[in-house]
């Protein structure tokens, strides 16, 4: 009489495959996952998502510019950082910045003072509208 064995050879073999091709399998995903964001592209948040927290308050906006006067925005190239920049200076409107100096918006929204020069023919030719 032969000792039995655990496993018949047919279930040793599909085992031992089984093995292999979870062992290639996995060493193939670990391979994709690392180079995902070469694949990819890096992941990017939303347009439309936020992630500061909701119970952040925002800050008050300034009072908006009469309806006679153009927005500091309708300038070409100057943004909301400029803009605040200008605010902070008391520059808040389009008849402000065509009245003020290149050199005080210059060193106000620091910027140079060529930029400085086209943002005030802009506001003179929209203050003139």
């Amino acid at each position: 009489m032969t000792p039995q064995q655990p496993y018949n050879w047919r279930m040793r073999r599909i085992t031992k495959l089984g093995g292999y091709v979870i062992g290639i399998g996995a060493g193939a995903a670990a391979v994709i996952w690392l180079v995902k964001d070469r694949l990819l592209g890096p992941e990017t948040t939303p347009a439309g998502h936020d992630d500061s927290p909701a119970f952040r308050v925002a800050p008050d906006r300034p009072s908006p510019a009469t309806t006679s006067d153009a927005d500091l925005s309708e300038v070409k190239g100057i943004g909301p950082v400029y803009r605040a920049r200008l605010e902070q200076a008391g520059i808040a409107s389009c008849s402000d910045l065509a009245s003020a100096t290149p050199a005080a918006i210059a060193t106000a929204a620091e910027v140079p003072e060529e930029k400085a020069k086209d943002w005030v023919r802009q506001a003179g030719d929209l203050a003139a509208q």
